[in-house]
């Protein structure tokens, strides 16, 4: 039963999706449109970026050559690429949530139990909700508490998947201490509970192992994107001076 318990407090966890190659600080904030990329300092404008082309300082177009042009249009459509891409993590970290947790339920609860069908209506809430403020040409805002949309803050996720593991992980203690109560009274009902249960902790454990693997996946590709975004940064910096001293993305460790 505690491995059972320590799985659902897992899943409800940042811990559980959080990729530990890539360690990034934010130090300024952007904001991505269809049209532009405008990025500030402590919510003060810096400098945008217009149609992936035109790079704009204090209102002021600055000229570029070729070399510089060709920088300006990698960096800016590198990072709106990262959009989607951190949509996609959140939504396999929302789809292990779901399995696993209906995977414990059905285990112990009748099937029409309704903590369950109301964690998974929760569940197929945030995922419509994640498709729609990330969908493409929605509005884009990035600082250094995470990436929001459309007042869906990313920063809050971990809130949401606790909240839904609050409400079911009640209802599972109380079905749990019923099946015990019940197997104490049953001359053999102990040792039969204990088996199952060690069986069922076993087979949650490999689950979740399985179903990771997806999120592993997600995660190293984002973290392989945002390592290039900021090699592109990094060089359009050093080709244009006026930006030699902004940093927008700071990357902690590299290794995979």
């Amino acid at each position: 039963m505690k491995v059972v318990i320590s799985f659902l407090c897992l899943v409800f966890a940042s811990g559980v999706w959080a990729d530990e190659s890539c360690r990034v600080e934010l130090q300024s904030g952007a904001r991505i449109t269809p049209s532009a990329i405008e990025f500030t300092d402590q919510d003060k404008p810096q400098y945008k970026i217009l149609n992936d082309q035109t790079l704009w300082i204090n209102d002021r177009k600055l000229p570029l050559d070729s070399k510089q042009q060709a920088l300006v249009n990698q960096y800016s459509t590198s990072l709106r690429a990262l959009v989607p891409e951190v949509r996609d993590l959140t939504l396999a970290v929302v789809d292990l949530a779901t399995d696993t947790t209906s995977m414990v339920f059905d285990e112990f609860l009748a099937a029409d139990n309704t903590a369950l069908q109301a964690a998974r209506d929760e569940f197929g809430l945030l995922k419509r909700e994640i498709a729609k403020k990330f969908a493409e040409g929605e509005p884009i805002s990035i600082n250094q508490k995470g990436m929001q949309s459309n007042n869906f803050a990313i920063e809050d996720f971990d809130e949401r998947l606790r909240a839904i593991g609050d409400n079911i992980g009640k209802e599972f203690a109380w079905t749990m201490i019923k099946n015990i109560g019940l197997a104490a009274l049953s001359s053999d009902g102990s040792n039969s509970f204990d088996a199952h249960m060690k069986s069922f902790d076993q087979k949650i454990k490999e689950a979740v192992e399985r179903k990771s693997q997806n999120i592993e996946y997600h995660a190293q590709i984002l973290c392989v994107s945002i390592m290039a975004v900021d090699a592109k940064e990094e060089a359009l910096k050093a080709s244009v001076k006026e930006l030699s001293q902004f940093n927008f993305i700071q990357l902690k460790k590299t290794s995979i």
